[in-house]
């Protein structure tokens, strides 16, 4: 994913001044995050989502319950596409760094 928007990214700044509506705008992406991975993607008191914001600058939304007949939960990123490339490694860092419960690391 961060590889793709990177791309993207590079090949929009050789494009010149004009500027697409998503990059006016910004992005905003959905991600299907396993459920028992949401606790460590928030982190005790929220410590941990507050510091992936704060050091990408995205706004990050998790969702309070997993998806109907799921058990996967929706986290909306959204920002530049810079602060979103930043906010999608951490989110990747600390989901590898803390694999689904049931699952060998």
């Amino acid at each position: 994913i961060c590889k793709t928007l990177e791309g993207r990214e590079r090949r929009d700044s050789r494009d010149g001044p004009e500027r697409t509506r998503e990059q006016e705008e910004g992005l905003s992406l959905n991600l299907l995050v396993p459920s028992s991975q949401c606790g460590a993607l928030i982190g005790k008191e929220g410590s941990k989502i507050t510091e992936i914001r704060e050091f990408s600058g995205a706004t990050i939304h998790v969702g309070r319950e997993s998806l109907p007949g799921s058990s996967e939960t929706s986290v909306k990123v959204s920002g530049s596409r810079e602060e979103v490339t930043q906010c999608i490694y951490h989110i990747c860092c600390t989901l590898l760094e803390y694999p689904p419960k049931g699952e060998p690391r």
